[in-house]
């Protein structure tokens, strides 16, 4: 059973394990528990979705239904994909401009794998993240701004950053 207190890196290690049992057994009880314990704590949550989203499980390409279902339940999901989303686009535009293409393609990867997992999910909690998200970007504050200075994205990466939050955004619509 997984602990709701996992730091970020017990969760890195905690998630693969979680992965190959869902690819084993499936949709159980067992499974389902732990997982909803890895998405309660943002430490947990973020540490499941960098090994979700950068590993090797084939679930994170076909993703089942009940792994989507924790994930709408989760209070941190929402602007964890928004912020994975960004971090992705920009992070590709980096490690391109370094012409490093074997991390620019973990990058694109990570960014596909994001947007078709909001796109899954149709979910107003994520729409209304990635529109604050988008709304920071354009004002330069907000809900995200400290988080955009942080990052201190230059305007070719905003510019992507919002057109990857614009196409989410259009295919959590349709």
């Amino acid at each position: 059973m997984v602990s709701n207190t996992l730091s970020f890196e017990e969760a890195l290690r905690a998630s693969e394990g979680l992965f190959l049992e869902i690819e084993e057994v499936g949709d159980t009880e067992k499974t389902r528990q732990d997982l909803l314990a890895m998405l309660t704590e943002i430490p947990s949550c973020r540490g499941f979705f960098v090994s979700f989203l950068t590993g090797d499980s084939p679930l994170a390409d076909d993703t089942p239904e009940f792994m989507l279902q924790a994930m709408k339940e989760s209070e941190h999901v929402p602007e964890l994909l928004a912020k994975n989303l960004i971090m992705s686009v920009t992070m590709k535009i980096t490690h391109v401009r370094k012409g490093d293409q074997v991390n620019a393609a973990g990058s694109e990867q990570v960014a596909c794998r994001t947007a078709e997992l909001i796109k899954r999910l149709k979910s107003a909690a994520v729409r209304t993240k990635l529109n604050e998200l988008r709304s920071s970007i354009k004002m330069k504050a907000g809900v995200f701004g400290d988080f955009l200075k942080r990052w201190n994205y230059d305007d070719e990466q905003l510019q992507a950053a919002t057109a990857a939050i614009e196409q989410a955004v259009a295919s959590h619509n349709s």
